[in-house]
């Protein structure tokens, strides 16, 4: 919210969600299609920006399977999942 002004947070097309943990991209192919959040929930959308801080990011990436290959074979973590539901 900080970094939002009043006439951001007003768009018609921003959704400011509190206390909604992503847990994954959904994928489409190549493309993220929209967000998994920890409770199941699925929110599609046609452009998908990833900010979930130093920690986060990489986490949500590396659960889809996108990272360092040796890491992810190490973790036991396959390839990307492939089309969104």
């Amino acid at each position: 919210m900080t970094y939002l002004d009043a006439a951001t947070r007003a768009r018609a097309n921003l959704s400011i969600r509190g206390k909604a943990e992503v847990d994954s991209a959904m994928l489409d192919g190549n493309r993220a299609a929209g967000v998994r959040l920890t409770g199941g929930e699925e929110i599609g959308a046609p452009q998908v920006i990833l900010s979930g801080g130093t920690y986060g990011s990489p986490a949500i990436l590396m659960r889809l399977g996108i990272g360092p290959a040796g890491e992810l074979r190490r973790l036991g973590i396959g390839e990307p999942t492939g089309p969104a539901k």
